[in-house]
């Protein structure tokens, strides 16, 4: 799989909403073989994945440690830095983990709690600061494409500047 990569079914089963991958993938055992359909670079693909696990250490170490404060976006959801050890083992160098939502524009899009936000628009970020600056670019009404993690899988997930 590649960034971009538009996941379009899963062992054979449409995927009609972003919530229905982590569900088809849950069901899935970590070291099954699964095949998916994709849309990339403006045509269809198919590949045959591992399904795999986050490792229990990152999970045990996330339970454990005490909740870092979170920032509000200008979006409409609460978020905090990935830590050293969750951007390790995601295989990224920075990120912004979803804590909560709020209301606004995410209130009514598919960005739920433990979402990892990567990029704005294809444009990384290194800061909850840096990621308004970039939201703040585009006029009320128009669309901003976040680029989120979930499990294993990435993809965009578009949200309207300005609703409520």
């Amino acid at each position: 799989m590649k960034v971009g990569d538009i996941i379009l079914s899963y062992q054979g089963k449409a995927i009609e909403e972003p919530s229905e991958l982590p569900r088809l993938v849950a069901a899935t055992r970590p070291g099954e073989k699964a095949q998916l359909e994709v849309w990339r670079n403006g045509k269809r693909e198919r590949l045959a994945v591992t399904v795999g696990e986050i490792p229990s250490e990152v999970a045990e170490t996330n339970a454990e440690k005490p909740a870092k404060e979170a920032a509000s976006t200008d979006l409409g959801f609460a978020v905090r830095d990935l830590a050293p050890e969750e951007r390790k083992a995601l295989g990224v160098d920075y990120g912004l983990v979803v804590e909560g939502v709020t209301g606004g524009a995410a209130a009514s899009s598919p960005i739920q709690p433990g979402d990892v936000i990567l990029a704005v628009n294809q444009d990384r970020f290194r800061s909850v600061q840096e990621f308004n600056k970039l939201v703040a670019q585009r006029k009320k009404g128009e669309n901003v494409a976040l680029l989120v993690r979930r499990g294993d899988a990435s993809i965009y997930v578009p949200i309207e500047i300005g609703t409520s």
